[in-house]
């Protein structure tokens, strides 16, 4: 039920079913008056806020991936764990927020700590997956808390991503903020242009060539 409710965006039903963790499984719904008191186990509140449903996310996962402020609040103060992973994709909260486009909860968990360098399966930062979605407020908010502009272990840049997807003001943004234009794909050389070149995104190729030619004129 805590699955559900975290992913429905319910935090006063969250709230109670971590309150009152004994009562989650009653059916039918257990009587409010004969309500066993809160639960003064933490162990019970933890088994609750670290188990993983059947796609392998944890109530906080999901519920940051909804863009469920509320209940991302309520889960990170009864003991959520921020840095929890997606069992497939080894996505944290923030990765997933990112990708999401959710804004406040990416706020939220920046100001609670959550690691803005983690990466995935596919070994994308929070900041990739941003740039990947054409998400310009959440870039901004990635790059002021110190989020690593160039950050490519395997090569392939956020604004790589951001070009490729053809989100111009994102690549605006990240060529502006002082993201690498020359980086390279370790394994084939590519580029932000001709990555952009090969998906046909016409007004990033113009913006970067722009830029290549201002950046050839200023050398």
């Amino acid at each position: 039920m805590l699955i559900e409710a975290a992913k429905g965006g319910h935090t006063n039903v969250v709230s109670y079913l971590l309150d009152y963790p004994n009562n989650i499984l009653s059916v039918p719904a257990p009587d409010l008056s004969q309500l066993t008191p809160p639960s003064q186990d933490a162990s019970q509140v933890k088994a609750l806020l670290i188990f993983h449903c059947s796609t392998g996310f944890t109530p906080l996962i999901l519920a940051a991936t909804a863009g469920h402020v509320g209940v991302v609040e309520v889960l990170l103060d009864k003991g959520g764990d921020i840095e929890a992973q997606s069992e497939r994709t080894k996505d944290t909260p923030l990765s997933l927020a990112c990708s999401g486009g959710r804004q406040e909860v990416v706020e939220l968990l920046l100001l609670r700590g959550a690691n803005k360098e983690h990466r995935n399966v596919s070994d994308y930062t929070p900041l990739s997956l941003a740039a990947s979605g054409g998400y310009v407020n959440i870039i901004k908010i990635l790059l002021n808390a110190g989020a690593e502009i160039n950050s490519s272990k395997l090569g392939i840049s956020p604004l790589m991503l951001a070009a490729m997807n053809g989100h111009v003001p994102a690549v605006k943004l990240l060529l502006d903020m002082g993201s690498d234009i020359n980086a390279q794909i370790e394994t084939n050389r590519n580029t932000a242009l001709t990555l952009a070149c090969f998906q046909g995104r016409a007004e990033v190729v113009s913006l970067l060539l722009d830029r290549k030619l201002n950046q050839s004129h200023l050398g």
